[in-house]
């Protein structure tokens, strides 16, 4: 029986910081570590993670000296350096570079050392102009990143288009979307979901009837959070909004709940776990995130995925997903007046139309974005990209 063939992953950050590329990586390699054997070079960012360590089927080695501002560079110009040496002991099949973002540095000059088949994957959630801004000083290096790979896996068709307008001609190309755990956000039953609706409701000290949104982001622009506060406005008092992460634009935020004379209705709850996020869907009667780009948005997926109603904008990979008054809502970026007359539209929807969107939801998510077939067709993915190499 032939050894698995090794795979060297480069990734700006990997557990136990969490993101949408983090999570990917470890529900793939968790279900294909039969086939392949990897190794995940990171940036460090924190003192006090170990410099190696075993996470599931994957090794992880950390580059740096555990300061995020610092240790993002070291892996975009000596990373590849401590990838060679383990390539020295034990040769790698295969380079994937997981994003075009610092760590797409260090499997550019990983390629140019070893000549391995390169796969990018495309997991980006800004506009490309803000992309392609961050990376303008090192522009002729980024964009070689596109150039150098033999294959080109995106999220999203939209991040497929922008991947191939930055010079990606490799033989290989597909759209492989993140996953959904479905049995994580699935309700139980309906006893749960109204017993979850009284709790968040008594948590926050409102009235059973309280019209509830919610929204789980990063707080930074580019999710739109400031216009649906600024939405907040044209909503009746009895409509709540709770907003679920953490970020640079908090205060930003909070500032305009105060000047739009809604801070008494827009609840801030910070960080939750994973795992706790479901129960705020449950609890809730609408998803909201007025995003002005997004990669994919696995996080409506999860929305989608707990039967809750579905609102957010036609930008970046949503339209992949998102019907309008089929899967969902769309409502305009950026413009306060549509995201109001998308959450009344909503919540004064027919009980059997509301019930019939979120099914057609649920139905989409199950059979488009189960982590277990996505896994496989990456398993695919992965040997054509050396069969077509090796031709």
């Amino acid at each position: 029986m032939s050894q698995p063939q090794r795979i060297v992953i480069f990734s700006t950050a990997y557990l136990p910081f969490i993101g949408g590329a983090e999570v990917a990586i470890r529900e793939i390699t968790d279900r294909i570590g039969d086939s392949f054997v990897f190794d995940v070079f990171t940036a460090k960012m924190n003192r006090l993670l170990p410099s190696m360590e075993h996470i599931g089927n994957v090794t992880v080695y950390r580059v740096g000296i555990g300061s995020e501002r610092v240790d993002k560079y070291w892996l975009a110009f000596f990373g590849h350096w401590k990838a060679l040496r383990c390539h020295r002991r034990a040769p790698y099949a295969i380079i994937w570079s997981v994003m075009a973002s610092y760590n797409g540095f260090a499997a550019l000059a990983f390629k140019k050392k070893t000549n391995l088949p390169f796969l990018l994957t495309l997991q980006e959630g800004d506009t490309p102009e803000h992309m392609e801004k961050r990376g303008r000083p090192l522009k002729r290096w980024h964009r070689q990143i596109f150039q150098f790979a033999d294959g080109l896996q995106t999220i999203s068709h939209f991040l497929m288009e922008w991947g191939k307008r930055m010079g990606f001609a490799g033989p290989y190309a597909a759209v492989i979307p993140n996953g959904v755990s479905m049995q994580t956000f699935i309700c139980p039953d309906a006893a749960t979901r109204q017993r979850m609706k009284e709790q968040i409701r008594k948590e926050l000290f409102l009235p059973n009837d309280a019209l509830l949104v919610a929204s789980v982001s990063r707080l930074v622009k580019k999710n739109g959070l400031q216009f649906l506060i600024q939405a907040m406005e044209h909503l009746p008092n009895h409509a709540h909004l709770i907003v679920i992460g953490s970020g640079e634009d908090e205060h930003i935020l909070r500032a305009g709940s105060s000047a739009f004379g809604v801070s008494d209705r827009v609840h801030f709850l910070g960080e939750k776990t994973h795992d706790d996020i479901p129960r705020y869907l449950w609890g809730s009667d609408i998803f909201c995130r007025p995003s002005l780009s997004e990669g994919l948005g696995n996080v409506f997926l999860e929305a989608m995925a707990a039967e809750i109603p579905v609102i957010a904008t036609p930008v970046g990979g949503i339209p992949d997903f998102l019907r309008n008054k089929e899967t969902g809502v769309f409502c305009q970026p950026g413009d306060p007046h549509s995201i109001a007359d998308a959450i009344h539209s909503v919540a004064r929807m027919p009980h059997d139309e509301k019930i019939q969107m979120e099914k057609k939801a649920r139905q989409l998510v199950e059979s488009q974005f189960a982590w277990d077939d996505i896994a496989l067709s990456l398993r695919r993915l992965f040997f054509d990209i050396l069969s077509v190499v090796k031709k």
